[in-house]
């Protein structure tokens, strides 16, 4: 991962976003060709957020990863999130074929 890319969490603003966090379906959001989601407008986010506890993949430019090493950490992440098995995680890619 080269320590340039990172995971970003999205919240609904809400004030006891924490609590329903834990109770929401988790969502990872997973970039395009930019590494950012620049494509995806911000309210996207924000209302993803308000269902969703929202991940968000997110590759600097300078981020050397072959692309093994990013599902690599993809599927850890995932992995991670979906361990307690209570809550399904849904997976959102953008361009990423």
């Amino acid at each position: 991962q080269n320590g340039v890319s990172m995971w970003r969490h999205s919240s609904s603003g809400a004030v006891d976003d924490e609590l329903d966090a834990q109770t929401k379906p988790v969502a990872v959001y997973l970039p395009g060709l930019d590494g950012y989601g620049i494509s995806a407008a911000r309210n996207q986010f924000d209302e993803l957020a308000e269902t969703f506890e929202l991940w968000r993949l997110t590759i600097a430019p300078e981020d050397r990863s072959t692309l093994g090493q990013v599902v690599t950490n993809i599927v850890d992440f995932v992995q991670d999130l979906a361990q307690d098995g209570e809550r399904p995680v849904t997976l959102i890619g953008e361009s990423c074929g």
